[in-house]
């Protein structure tokens, strides 16, 4: 017989009830590497298929709050350097936007190119019935290659 411990056994309760009064607005997965070999800003995939935003519509009457989470295996390459990624909602970066980098992943000198699992969480305010978009866009700074790949984003709406 397993036993679960009880920790583990509330944090899927917690989950299970959240996941249940907040439906997923949209899953998107991306098994694929996204690697990049310059300094510019490039708005990564979201599944496959290669799409780079994804939309929703949502017809409630009061402005939804949504959180959106981002994951993926994250690396760049050179001492110093980190890959930088802004999520947009509605083409406005959503909070926190920290005021300028923020950083999804970065080197480690003992670690060379190998991946890291690196996850971002926002909220965003959105306008009621309306269409809605999400996008990811990400940049290396102080590199020229770099690389997300394996990664999920979940949109999560009242």
């Amino acid at each position: 017989m397993t036993r679960w411990p009880v920790p583990l056994i509330a944090l899927m309760l917690l989950t299970t009830s959240a996941v249940a009064s907040q439906p997923y607005v949209v899953l998107r997965t991306r098994a694929q590497p996204f690697k990049v070999t310059d300094t510019d800003t490039h708005a990564i995939p979201l599944d496959d298929r290669g799409r780079t935003h994804e939309g929703w519509t949502y017809d409630a009457a009061v402005k939804p709050m949504v959180v959106i989470t981002y994951s993926a295996e994250c690396w760049s390459q050179g001492s110093g350097s980190y890959v930088s990624i802004t999520i947009l909602v509605d083409k406005r970066p959503a909070e926190p936007k920290g005021g300028g980098d923020m950083i999804l992943c970065a080197d480690s000198p003992e670690s060379g190119n190998y991946p890291v699992l690196a996850t971002r969480v926002v909220i965003a305010q959105t306008k009621y019935l309306q269409q809605h978009q999400v996008e990811i866009l990400a940049k290396g700074v102080n590199t020229s290659m770099w690389q997300v790949a394996h990664s999920a984003l979940t949109v999560i709406a009242p």
